[in-house]
């Protein structure tokens, strides 16, 4: 099984999990996701927040990445930009260009801050081409019930923009979707894990 396809089973397998404290077995799966070795006060206090950076970590933590930005603890306000760097730093970044897709296990970061636009990263699950690029997503940081959720999207890529037309993004509600800044590939991150990267 390729690391995309393995990728892909994982990051379905989390669609549905969530931090409610009225499902215990869910909200043990999602904090074992997201805060893995961290002290339990900790663990709670990421529960509550925006688990989008969260649950791209704790995907590549399960495919057997490794890099220090993944490890306990976590420093409180660092959940994307620490994948964006990780990225960079074995070669795998990749900054949105048009006519340049993603492909399925990738993570793509949408939301330019510099725009006022909330950031925000999600996992490329499937990849349609044709009149318009449509993109299945799996989504951290979403809210169900008040508490964080993982749940599956679908999108379009039009002009640079991100745009959920399955599922809510209260992110973008307002501005007509997301920039699209760029994505981690995931191919790359495995290769420089295994080659030394």
């Amino acid at each position: 099984m390729t690391s995309r396809v393995r990728a892909v089973e994982i990051a379905r397998s989390l669609a549905g999990l969530s931090a409610d404290p009225k499902n215990p077995k869910a909200r043990r799966e999602y904090l074992d996701l997201i805060a893995p070795g961290e002290e339990p006060q900790k663990a709670a206090d990421m529960a509550r927040m925006s688990g989008c950076g969260l649950v791209v970590a704790g995907l590549w933590r399960r495919l057997g990445l490794e890099h220090p930005l993944l490890c306990a603890p976590y420093k409180v306000g660092t959940a994307i930009s620490r994948l964006v760097e990780i990225g960079i730093r074995r070669e795998a970044w990749k900054p949105y260009r048009k006519g340049k897709l993603p492909l399925p296990g990738d993570a793509v970061l949408v939301g330019s801050s510099i725009k006022g636009e909330v950031e925000h990263f999600y996992l490329v699950v499937q990849v349609e081409e044709g009149d318009r690029t449509v993109i299945d997503s799996i989504d951290g940081g979403q809210r169900v019930d008040g508490h964080q959720a993982i749940l599956s999207k679908k999108r379009v890529w039009a002009s640079g923009r991100d745009l959920v037309i399955a599922g809510k993004d209260p992110g973008a509600e307002l501005v007509g979707g997301r920039t699209i800044i760029g994505w981690v590939d995931l191919q790359s991150l495995v290769e420089a894990e295994v080659y030394g990267g």
